[in-house]
C-alpha cells in the first residue's frame, strides 16, 4: 500500500506546484505567456494520466480497504478538473466502506468493538470518506454518512443528552457550518428535534455567527427552549 501513498503524496506535489513554478520563473527564459499556458497544461495532463492509471490499477486491488483508500484520494484531486469522475469515484468509495462496515457488523473484531470511528477497519475509512466529500459537496457527505452507518450503532456511553452515539456526524456538521452554515442550521435543528445535543453544536454557532447571524440567533433561540422545555439545563 505504500508505493500508493507515494504516487499519491508525488501526483499532490506535482498539482501543487504547476502554478507556483510558472509564476516563479524569470518572465525572459520564457517567450510567450502561450507558452507558459500550454506547459502548464501539458503538466497538468500527465499527472491526471498518471492518477487515472493508478485508479484503473486499483480495481485490481483485492482488499476493499486498498481500493477505497486510492478512490478516496483520487477522487479528492480530480473534483476541480472533472467533478462528474470524482462522484463517480467517491460513490464506489462509498460502496467499498458499505461493505466494510457490513463484514465489521457480521464478524466483529477488536477494533469494531471500539466503535464505528475509531481503529483502522471500516470505521475509520468512513471518516476519510465523509470529511473528504464535505470538503466538496456538504449534503453529498451527509447523504455517505447515513448510506454508510453502521447497522448496529453504538450505545451512548453515558446518561447526558450530549453523550453522543455518533462522533463522525458531530465532525461533519463543525465542518459543514464552516462551508454551509445554512446546511448546518438545518442539519443542527433536525438533531434537535430528535432530542439530540451535539457537541458540535458550540462549534457550528460559532462559525454562523461569523458568517450568518441570523441564522445563529435562530439556532441559539431554539437550543435554549429545548433545553428549557426538557429540564436539560438542571441536569448538566
Amino acid at each position: 500500500m505504500k508505493i500508493w501513498m507515494t504516487t499519491f503524496f508525488i501526483l499532490g506535489l506535482t498539482f501543487a506546484t504547476v502554478s507556483f513554478v510558472a509564476a516563479q520563473e524569470d518572465p525572459n527564459l520564457r517567450s510567450t505567456e502561450e507558452q507558459q499556458k500550454k506547459e502548464k497544461a501539458e503538466k497538468e495532463k500527465k499527472a491526471y494520466t498518471l492518477l487515472e492509471q493508478v485508479v484503473d490499477e486499483a480495481q485490481l486491488l483485492r482488499l476493499p480497504e486498498n481500493r477505497v483508500r486510492v478512490q478516496i484520494g483520487a477522487a479528492d484531486l480530480l473534483w476541480g478538473r472533472n467533478e462528474g469522475r470524482a462522484r463517480t469515484l467517491f460513490a464506489l468509495a462509498a460502496e467499498g466502506v458499505a461493505e466494510m462496515m457490513r463484514n465489521a457488523s457480521a464478524s466483529p473484531g477488536k477494533d469494531e468493538r471500539r466503535g464505528p470511528d475509531r481503529g483502522g477497519t471500516g470505521g475509520q475509512f468512513r471518516q476519510e470518506l465523509v470529511l473528504a466529500v464535505a470538503r466538496h459537496d456538504a449534503t453529498l457527505a451527509y447523504q455517505f454518512l447515513a448510506a454508510t452507518r453502521p447497522s448496529t450503532p453504538p450505545a451512548a456511553t453515558g446518561s447526558s443528552p450530549f453523550d453522543s452515539k455518533d462522533d463522525l456526524e458531530e465532525r461533519l456538521l463543525a465542518q459543514v457550518a464552516q462551508l454551509d452554515p445554512r446546511l448546518a442550521l438545518q442539519n443542527a435543528e433536525q438533531m434537535l428535534d430528535k432530542g439530540q445535543y451535539s457537541r458540535a453544536l458550540a462549534q457550528v454557532l460559532a462559525q454562523l455567527q461569523a458568517k450568518d447571524k441570523d441564522a445563529a440567533a435562530k439556532l441559539e433561540d431554539k437550543l435554549v427552549k429545548r433545553l428549557l422545555s426538557g429540564n436539560i439545563l438542571s441536569t448538566l
